[in-house]
């Protein structure tokens, strides 16, 4: 489960950050290892960085996974450093809008950041992919994991396809880019 917390909330917070979620989490039959802590780090907090590290830690010697998501204006050399320190288990941004980004290092930095998680055993999601282009760019770039209306897409045509398959129809055809564009990430 991916719990996004605010910046704001990590910043107020002096000391024991994710004990209240804890006794939450764990009312509800669940474990904080099962949870990911998710900060939304931006340009806004690029001065807070490192208050916004300890309050990581708190969280992960609590047993959370981290999760960090940036936007693409953010990906300097300051985000760089902060998911190095803070070794989150998941990294990630948004696709949303890449597409009107005119910046001929935009390849060079997705590849920098799926590279950077994989080298600190971390996963990178690449979020909100809605067409086709955007699906190739995650492959392209080497993230792990994807979302988006276009997978998700997808993945309800393979099941309608399996049900109506189950009920002896077999004229239902999923698009064959479609379902080469999910498999490459299954």
């Amino acid at each position: 489960m991916f719990l996004e917390v605010d910046p704001r909330h990590i910043l107020g917070v002096k000391e024991d950050h994710g004990a209240y979620f804890e006794e939450v989490i764990v009312a509800c039959g669940l474990q904080t290892a099962n949870v990911a802590i998710t900060l939304a780090a931006n340009n806004a907090y690029a001065g807070f960085y490192q208050l916004l590290l300890r309050g990581l830690q708190n969280y992960q010697r609590r047993g959370y996974q981290l999760a960090l998501k940036f936007d693409y204006h953010s990906l300097e050399k300051s985000a760089f450093e902060l998911i190095t320190r803070a070794a989150p288990d998941f990294v990630g941004i948004s696709a949303l809008k890449l597409d009107r980004i005119r910046d001929n290092k935009l390849l060079e930095k997705l590849q920098q950041l799926s590279s950077l998680a994989r080298s600190i055993n971390s996963r990178s999601f690449l979020l909100q992919i809605d067409d086709k282009r955007t699906a190739a760019l995650a492959r392209n770039t080497g993230f792990d994991l994807v979302q988006g209306d276009y997978f998700e897409r997808s993945v309800e045509l393979l099941l309608i396809k399996k049900v109506l398959s189950l009920a002896g129809i077999s004229t239902f055809r999923v698009p064959k880019e479609r379902f080469n564009d999910l498999r490459e990430f299954l």
